[in-house]
């Protein structure tokens, strides 16, 4: 999940993988534990951010850079929660599927570009 989104960020500039990016994250999450569910969004937003904003020497510059993928790893593993917790609750077939691409709408958003059409 966190390679598929620091993919869709513009430096590499394939955005149609944001809208998949929470895919595989729900998919891993949905037999764990919750705490579990939240460890893997963290740990998967925290991973686009190493893999997007990648070392620096300078510690300032690096607490900047990493600060929106801090947000965005919380974001992660509010959403493997609710996706847990979704599934454990008999969600299947249509909810399941309509909680998924509400997910993925939310990561896909921002990289829309209404201008171009």
């Amino acid at each position: 999940a966190g390679l598929l989104f620091a993919l869709a960020l513009p430096s590499y500039n394939w955005e149609w993988l944001g809208c998949f990016a929470l895919a595989p994250l729900l998919v891993v999450a949905h037999e764990r534990r919750p705490l579990e569910a939240v460890g893997l969004g963290l740990l998967a937003g925290l991973a686009g951010g190493v893999l997007h904003a990648r070392w620096s020497a300078d510690s300032g510059a690096l607490l900047l850079a990493y600060l929106p993928f801090l947000w965005l790893a919380l974001f992660f593993g509010v959403v493997a929660l609710a996706g847990r917790l979704a599934r454990s609750r008999g969600w299947t077939g249509l909810p399941w599927i309509g909680f998924v691409a509400c997910a993925g709408v939310g990561t896909c958003a921002p990289a829309t570009n209404l201008s171009a059409v």
